[in-house]
């Protein structure tokens, strides 16, 4: 799957504009202490930069790499990139036990140190979501139970505009996607 990039129209966005600053993803990862590489950066903006990584026996995980990079004036881009993982990571370890929702994949580590802006998830086979694409009859009405469950623990999903985040799966069935900037009730 190949996901639209801003970038490829426009060139690289000055290194301000990306959560990695001049950095791209990094190509060797662990993710859960098991060796992955980098297949693809699926786009990297001013806070995350997302890309699949497959290991040896062709398995993959979707890593998001949260902001590290210093915010203008000087304000900390890695504490606001741990923060936006950490809570990412919980929404996922949360959601586990319910279809539709991407399981947490382990910690993630680069040249032996721990990626604390770094979340994984394992990969879910499907394309994204737009109005144009043919689901089958059930897709929307198990949507609505998987935001209903959502909903249940407390928190709101808040990012529904972007397409991106609702995953048609290889079974037609839907997965969402993408917990960044959800809300906490309490």
């Amino acid at each position: 799957m190949s996901a639209f990039s801003s970038e490829s129209l426009t060139g690289r966005r000055p290194d301000l504009f990306r959560a990695l600053g001049p950095a791209d993803p990094p190509s060797d990862i662990s993710i859960g202490g098991a060796p992955f590489r980098l297949l693809e950066c699926l786009k990297h903006d001013s806070w995350a930069a997302n890309a699949v990584y497959v290991d040896q026996s062709g398995r993959k995980a979707a890593c998001k790499f949260n902001r590290s990079h210093p915010l203008p004036c000087g304000l900390p881009g890695r504490a606001l990139g741990t923060w936006l993982a950490g809570r990412e990571e919980r929404v996922m370890r949360d959601m586990s036990n319910f279809v539709g929702f991407p399981r947490a994949a382990g910690a993630v580590t680069a040249s032996g140190k721990t990626l604390a802006n770094a979340v994984a998830h394992w990969w879910i086979e499907g394309e994204p979501f737009r109005p144009d694409l043919k689901v089958n009859d059930e897709f929307f009405p198990r949507l609505c139970r998987m935001l209903s469950v959502f909903h249940a623990t407390g928190r709101a999903y808040v990012d529904m505009s972007k397409w991106g985040n609702i995953l048609v799966g290889a079974d037609g069935a839907p997965a969402l996607l993408d917990y960044q900037i959800h809300l906490n009730a309490s």
